[in-house]
């Protein structure tokens, strides 16, 4: 098995390699929840077939996006790309997707 270990550290502060369609569909995304959570406290009740999102989403989205460093792709996974692992099961292909954002929610375009 391999480690996977981040290039610029670990943790709040270290930069986060992303494509600029990565950041832009983060802030899009940070604009919704923001824009959800307050009509859920304007109503008293969440809006139709919305979530509700906790403080800790949004935060764990902001600081990704204050971390970005917009890159380039260069064979290196960044946020906002395809990884296609392929083995004896085929081809499956994930993509890297920014902190606070949950598997299946969204699409990077």
């Amino acid at each position: 098995m391999t480690a996977i270990t981040r290039q610029n550290g670990s943790g709040s502060g270290s930069a986060l390699p992303m494509t600029l369609a990565a950041l832009r569909f983060l802030r899009l995304a940070i604009g919704q929840a923001e824009a959800r959570t307050d009509a859920i406290s304007i109503t008293g009740t969440p809006e139709a077939n919305a979530v509700p999102t906790d403080t800790r989403r949004l935060q764990l989205m902001a600081d990704a996006v204050t971390r970005a460093v917009v890159t380039v792709p260069d064979g290196r996974v960044i946020v906002g790309l395809d990884v296609v692992i392929r083995d004896d099961g085929g081809i499956t292909t994930y993509t890297i997707m920014p902190p606070g954002i949950g598997v299946g929610e969204h699409t990077i375009v």
